[in-house]
């Protein structure tokens, strides 16, 4: 698939930040099991345009924004085409393409043969939070896109991106 820069404002590399934080974790290790890991949160905002994230913070418009930029890593993302953001947020959030992770625009077919929106049900491979599960590690994540119906995580927790399913009609 095609690759090029896109810019998708504060989201930074979420894949490689969820896995650098997994060897903190693991190199951190103590007494016990337990982790003293520092804690990496990801804020990905879906269709921001940095272009005109950087004017309304030098007309001091979003100083948090200011904040975070400054104590933080900020950065562009390599995307995917089409630019569909269930396709986006499923790679990122699994660390592969379409053709693996199987979501492949906003629609997907249910076993009736009808249409739901994209969700955790046509997703082939684990996402971050799968693998931070299987791994001990307590993790978060709150409206993530395709994640209905939510996944039972047994160390953090996850909140989805709609409060249950609907009945689709095609584009």
């Amino acid at each position: 698939m095609k690759r090029f820069a896109f810019s998708l404002g504060a989201v930074v590399l979420v894949a490689g930040l969820f896995f650098w934080g997994w060897l903190l974790y693991k190199r951190h290790k103590g007494a016990g099991g337990r982790a003293s890991a520092p804690r990496v949160v990801v804020l990905g905002l879906d269709g921001l345009d940095n272009e005109m994230l950087d004017r309304l913070i030098a007309e001091g418009k979003l100083p948090n924004f200011k904040k975070v930029r400054e104590g933080g890593t900020w950065g562009d993302l390599l995307t995917l085409e089409p630019i569909l953001s269930p396709i986006v947020w499923t790679s990122i959030e699994t660390g592969r393409d379409p053709e693996a992770h199987g979501i492949y625009h906003f629609f997907e077919e249910d076993e009736k043969g009808g249409l739901r929106p994209a969700s955790s049900l046509g997703r082939r491979v684990p996402a971050m939070w799968n693998v931070a599960d299987a791994y001990d590690v307590s993790s978060g994540f709150i409206n993530w896109y395709s994640s209905w119906p939510a996944e039972v995580i047994k160390h953090g927790f996850l909140v989805t991106n709609q409060m249950s399913s609907y009945p689709a009609t095609p584009p």
